[in-house]
């Protein structure tokens, strides 16, 4: 065998490494790719299980819910800071879930959902009164999707 025979041989060879580890970084990747969807979905329902269990199992903070997004104004002093808080924490959910939807980290399906869920919270004139004082709160991207959700009665058509 000639060196131009055993170089070339070698290449081939080096060709198909490359190709073999490519074909394994893909598989890798696409592996990854689908545990990050599944581990965004099951943070999702763990951030819902919390928040409902948060206001459900504790009666004060429901009657603070329910008064204050009937009026935010018609709250104390106290239970306006109580309200806030969970509404900024409520927020926070769906801004980081706006954020998984745009990155691709959730399915359509679950966003849609979700912007279901966002236009009966924001459908409140409590929370209505709430958010145009706080909205600052929040990144401009999740300002805007509430602001076009308190306008459109039907804001899922759009994201769709």
């Amino acid at each position: 065998m000639n060196w131009e025979a055993i170089g070339a041989v070698a290449e081939l060879l080096g060709a198909l490494g490359v190709i073999a580890t490519l074909a394994y970084l893909a598989v890798q990747i696409r592996q990854n790719t689908a545990s990050n969807r599944n581990v965004a979905l099951q943070t999702i329902n763990t951030q819902d299980a919390d928040s409902l269990a948060l206001v459900s199992g504790n009666p004060a903070l429901a009657d603070i819910f329910l008064r204050g997004n009937i009026s935010f104004g018609s709250l104390t002093l106290q239970e306006r800071v109580r309200f806030a808080f969970l509404m900024v924490q409520v927020c926070r959910i769906y801004e980081t879930r706006l954020q998984l939807y745009v990155d691709g980290a959730i399915p359509n399906a679950t966003w849609q959902a979700s912007l279901r869920t966002l236009e009966f919270t924001t459908s409140f004139s409590g929370f209505r009164e709430w958010w145009s004082i706080q909205k600052g709160l929040f990144s401009d991207d999740f300002q805007k999707l509430v602001s076009d959700t308190i306008s459109d009665p039907d804001p899922g058509k759009e994201a769709a």
